[in-house]
């Protein structure tokens, strides 16, 4: 059904049997979200307040634009970040492995592309500018993270992707790369069927006119990896040409999307808040510079010529300086500005940081810990904070899901692709001091709950920790049942003994390591 031939631009079509109609409709999709990102940038990126209530150019003293940039506070990145720091995943369970320590052939296949720290970043992208984008690559059956500059995806009636669009960069090959992934959709139910066809486009670029055009402004990168196509609004679109069909065992689209909660970032709907935080800082710290030097006035009947007839500069008489002495005429008196207070000033600042952290559900620890806070306020605004990461959680889980499941799909783990199956194991949403995870850990031990399970809830130890953990308890009971037995064994008996304590070290299964063990420490007792 779906078919190019290599050469030949992509163009705007309304064909739907034509890969030009999907890769052109994405990348208009992306096209559209120049706006959006480049505001949310701004924010992210702590660009300096706007000038819209500032005199002309020229009517400006010197300083202004460097007063305008130390008055920037970078709010949005904390707000994004008091979300973000509680979505750490520590692994999956799947169908094959479904116990409390997760799936190590899921861990492995994770780990393989430091998805540990990538997948936070694909979170914060999501909370950032609305959406991200998880990728399988079918060739290489590795997995990346893109940011919604680089890919954009088209659903079918039920949700499912019938096609997507993803932008990569060959620094070496000096090329950027369009990977086209498109399925079938049945006419009757709307529904994407079949397998998924791969199509490849290419085009040049100029890396050095890239990095410049990202220096001006006229480019965006929104992360820093090498293969991040800057993002440009016209840029976008422009000659991009077919190159080739990749054959793709696979019938789904291998692209996810994270979106965040109602498609919106975390503060897009209180820009207001932070713009009038970031206005009233900078006047605050226009008022406390321009009136470090108070304006001073001197009233009197002064001549205005001298005995020679020129006009008296009397700028230069009255020179602020220490050691000026200023000599002045009979009835003369010295005025001087009184500072203006910027308490008030102060004092409504801090109300509008209370106000953004009620309204983004953010714990005021992160926004200054010297803003007086009830305990009743504490703990509502605790609860609000933990209430928003569990959505994020739900939200994101279900397409860490479907990201898991293609990646084992492609890495050949049909067994354990099964998405109904996976689940995500996120990590603890609070931190806790070492004394309180003991005390939850002795309490649930005590209460007759397994060690694994009181590992995993009162001390959050991630699969592999609660693992080694295992391991070193039973190579510790075991050396203590071989050293009380010793006691009482003859010579050659203690030999033995002594021998068996040379323990291998820990396998990656820990059900055959305990088997193991146990039947090394029934031999020493004998």
């Amino acid at each position: 059904m779906f078919a190019i031939k290599p050469g030949d631009d992509i163009e705007n079509t309304d064909d739907v049997t034509h890969p030009d109609y999907y890769a052109y409709s994405l990348l208009n999709e992306i096209k559209q979200r120049w706006d959006f990102i480049g505001q949310a940038e701004s924010y992210m990126s702590g660009d300096p307040v706007g000038t819209e209530y500032e005199p002309e150019e020229e009517k400006q003293f010197e300083g202004l634009q460097e007063l305008r940039e130390i008055s920037q506070t970078n709010w949005a990145k904390l707000i994004v970040s008091a979300t973000t720091d509680r979505l750490g995943i520590l692994g999956f369970r799947s169908a094959l492995s479904s116990g409390e320590t997760g799936d190590e052939v899921v861990e492995r296949l994770f780990e393989r592309d430091a998805m540990g720290i990538k997948a936070q970043e694909a979170m914060t992208l999501a909370c950032a500018y609305r959406s991200a984008y998880l990728y399988v690559d079918p060739g290489s059956k590795r997995q990346k993270v893109l940011p919604p500059s680089n890919a954009a995806v088209m659903t079918d009636v039920f949700g499912e992707p019938v096609a997507a669009v993803v932008l990569l960069r060959d620094r070496v090959l000096s090329r950027d790369v369009l990977n086209l992934f498109v399925r079938e959709t049945d006419e009757d139910t709307g529904e994407a069927t079949g397998r998924c066809h791969m199509f490849v486009a290419t085009r040049e670029f100029d890396d050095k006119q890239q990095q410049s055009q990202v220096a001006r402004g006229f480019s965006l990168r929104l992360t820093q990896y090498d293969s991040e196509v800057p993002f440009n609004r016209y840029g976008v679109m422009q000659d991009w040409v077919w190159w080739k069909e990749r054959i793709v065992d696979q019938e789904r689209v291998p692209v996810t999307a994270i979106t965040n909660k109602d498609g919106k970032n975390e503060f897009e709907d209180h820009f207001s808040i932070i713009d009038r935080i970031n206005h009233m800082t900078l006047q605050r710290t226009v008022i406390a510079t321009m009136q470090a030097f108070r304006q001073r006035g001197v009233k009197g009947n002064f001549r205005r010529r001298d005995e020679f007839g020129q006009e008296i500069d009397y700028s230069d008489m009255f020179e602020a300086s220490p050691a000026a002495l200023w000599m002045l005429p009979e009835g003369a008196e010295i005025w001087e500005s009184s500072p203006t207070s910027f308490q008030e000033i102060l004092n409504s600042v801090s109300k509008d940081i209370q106000d953004l952290a009620s309204v983004t559900y953010t714990p005021m620890s992160y926004f200054s810990d010297s803003l007086n806070q009830s305990a009743q306020g504490a703990n509502a605004q605790k609860e609000n904070s933990i209430a928003k990461v569990e959505d994020r959680r739900r939200r994101f889980g279900a397409a860490w899901k479907r990201h898991i499941s293609i990646l084992l799909g492609v890495n050949g783990e049909k067994d354990r692709a099964e998405e109904d199956s996976l689940e995500v194991i996120w990590g603890p949403i609070q931190t806790y001091t070492l004394a309180e995870k003991t005390a939850a850990v002795t309490s649930l031990v005590g209460a007759g709950v397994s060690l694994r399970t009181a590992l995993r809830e009162g001390a959050f130890m991630t699969p592999s920790e609660i693992r080694r953990a295992e391991n070193e308890r039973i190579e510790e009971m075991l050396s203590q049942t071989l050293t009380s037995a010793i006691g009482t064994m003859t010579p050659l008996a203690k030999a033995k003994a002594t021998q068996a304590t040379n323990l291998t070290p820990a396998k990656s299964e820990s059900q055959k390591q305990q088997d193991q063990l146990a039947g090394k420490a029934e031999a020493g007792a004998e």
